[in-house]
């Protein structure tokens, strides 16, 4: 049993940091099954035309496994009254990418639920009297459970828009829940900081989260215009107050975190304590904004649109990190000794 112990010790950082890794990689493959439109590849859950592999052909389903009536049901009990569910319309449909697509995304989210359950059956083995580190993954552990059937509701409603929204936040909510997990196991070297820049980290956080919310309703709105480069260069012409407040959030996210990184980098004790991640977040953040742009400008080429939200959740965690690390620091002068010579 001591060695079963040790063991787990040794193991409980390496899954902890498995689990952050595989949850981005979730977030990659989930943005690109937006930007390809492949969220109803598979339009049952959580078997994929019925079958546990998917069929590469339209000849390969067995209807007879289906019951389009339930589809029709489904969609129709979550606001999709006009939808038209029958053997012919899932067979015209059918698109061997966007079924792949969309079954490889569900294996990635279902890998990284794995290893959030080995890092807790490590933990329960090593640290089971850490009260905060079992609190903390046992969330993990119910926002897995949320997300594997919010990924449900998303097909039974057919992507309805807002259904799409709280998936994503939840999947923000489990990068926050992998990093708090991981700095309990592996702390990192603290970052001495004024409450002032405390504040200010917070700050950028909030900012980078409600911009990713917000991001996300204007995407929602995009479904709905003319596919095919409808506005010619001005797309947020379109798309009414959502863009404007995008575009608002956009520009003070990107003075927030700005000056968080030369507060940072220019604060020789932060810099020395994390100096890739402050200067890797001031790179992002540019890159960010710039990809934003040319997203609007080139009427959202798909190829950009995973590349904007990966960044995004790229630079939340970058932040809550920041704050995890932060420490306060009594800035006051040491007082002096008196010298008796």
């Amino acid at each position: 049993m001591p060695d079963m112990v040790l063991l787990s010790q040794r193991l409980l950082p390496k899954f902890a940091l498995l689990t952050i890794v595989l949850l981005y990689v979730v977030v990659l493959a989930g943005s690109i099954v937006r930007a390809t439109g492949s969220g109803m590849g598979c339009p049952d859950w959580p078997r994929c035309y019925g079958r546990l592999i998917p069929p590469t052909s339209s000849d390969e389903i067995d209807f007879r496994r289906l019951d389009p009536a339930r589809f029709e049901r489904s969609w129709a009990s979550h606001g999709r009254t006009s939808t038209v569910v029958t053997e012919e319309t899932l067979r015209e449909n059918f698109s061997a990418k966007e079924t792949w697509i969309e079954f490889i995304n569900r294996c990635l989210g279902a890998i990284s639920g794995l290893a959030a359950l080995v890092t807790f059956v490590l933990a329960v083995i090593a640290r089971r009297r850490d009260s905060p580190l079992m609190l903390l993954l046992t969330v993990q552990m119910v926002l897995f459970a949320a997300v594997a059937w919010m990924g449900k509701v998303v097909v039974d409603t057919n992507l309805l828009p807002w259904m799409i929204t709280v998936h994503m936040m939840l999947a923000a909510g489990l990068i926050a829940t992998a990093l708090l997990v991981r700095y309990r196991v592996a702390p990192a070297c603290a970052l001495p900081v004024k409450a002032s820049l405390r504040r200010h980290i917070l700050l950028s956080l909030i900012l980078i989260l409600m911009q990713t919310v917000i991001g996300t309703q204007v995407r929602e709105m995009v479904d709905n215009l003319p596919a095919g480069g409808c506005c010619d260069g001005r797309l947020e012409d379109r798309l009414g107050t959502p863009m404007v407040w995008h575009r608002v959030g956009a520009i003070l996210t990107l003075t927030a975190v700005a000056i968080l990184f030369f507060r940072l980098k220019f604060r020789p004790a932060c810099d020395a304590a994390a100096p890739a991640l402050i200067t890797l977040m001031g790179l992002l953040v540019a890159i960010e904004y710039g990809v934003g742009v040319l997203l609007i400008r080139a009427d959202l080429p798909a190829f950009l649109q995973p590349v904007h939200l990966f960044i995004a959740f790229l630079l939340f965690g970058m932040v809550l990190t920041l704050l995890l690390r932060s420490r306060l620091q009594n800035d006051e002068p040491a007082p002096k000794v008196a010298s008796h010579e």
